[in-house]
């Protein structure tokens, strides 16, 4: 009878050990893939694709697509996608208006936001290069100057 519940005993300890290594390895694995995709952020191609899915009316394509391609969490991929969506619907206003600047600081501050939020400051420097085709330093300094308005 002892033996049984000796074995019982460590049968449920080694189980409890066994558990908890394999939640700690996948959390792991996933944590590792995530902080990976912070190298890769969205360039111009990227930003074209979603915007020809948005124009088509498949919106819910283009936060899959931001998913898959840069694993962003559905906020941060449906953040993204509406920002770029509204970016659409301005810049189409803005060309019939005659003005063909493509994005402005509003709508750059707002995805710098969006990045910071998620704790992504170098995405944001990047992003902000990209888009406003500017240098690495003034970036950062942008990015600066809006995360201390958070803090």
């Amino acid at each position: 009878m002892e033996f049984m519940l000796i074995g019982i005993l460590i049968g449920a300890i080694l189980s409890v050990v066994i558990y908890f290594f394999l939640k700690r390895d996948r959390v792991t694995t996933k944590t590792l893939r995530r902080d990976s995709a912070i190298y890769r952020t969205p360039g111009q191609d990227d930003l074209v694709r979603v915007k020809e899915m948005i124009i088509q009316g498949k919106k819910i394509e283009a936060i899959k697509y931001m998913r898959d391609t840069f694993n962003f969490s559905l906020t941060e991929a449906k953040a993204f996608v509406d920002m770029t969506d509204k970016k659409t619907l301005s810049v189409q206003g803005r060309r019939e208006a005659g003005n063909t600047d493509e994005t402005n600081w509003e709508d750059i501050r707002q995805v710098v936001l969006d990045f910071l939020h998620s704790g992504k400051k170098i995405s944001a420097i990047k992003y902000v290069v990209q888009t406003k085709k500017i240098g690495l330093l003034e970036a950062k300094n942008y990015v600066d100057k809006i995360e201390a308005t958070l803090k």
